[in-house]
């Protein structure tokens, strides 16, 4: 299982809004799934990178992509998606992402 999951924002990327806010959810449906996730901006780029090589992903120390935004492939092939739990763990009453549901459905 995956335990580390390191995003690394370009320095001067102005993502398209559909494509950040993917990326946002991505990484939160991450977290909720028990995953260590940050996401650094490039001033924080770790040894073995340069602000020319972000974005970039780094998944357990292993950088897996760098210089552009992986495909969705590519984050399947990462990580078994189907696999992460589907619960935030909010109770009956829900949460913001699923009111009134004790599942997330949309996580």
């Amino acid at each position: 299982m995956i335990r580390t999951v390191v995003w690394i924002d370009a320095l001067d990327e102005a993502l398209d809004p559909i494509e950040e806010a993917r990326l946002t959810l991505l990484l939160e449906r991450l977290g909720r799934a028990g995953i260590d996730v940050a996401r650094w901006d490039a001033l924080s780029v770790p040894e073995g990178l340069t602000v020319e090589t972000v974005p970039a992903l780094v998944i357990d120390g292993e950088v897996k992509c760098a210089g552009r935004h992986p495909s969705a492939e590519e984050w399947r092939q990462w990580i078994d998606f189907d696999a992460l739990p589907r619960s935030c763990g909010c109770a009956a009453g829900g949460c913001a992402g699923c009111p009134g549901r004790a599942v997330c459905h949309g996580a």
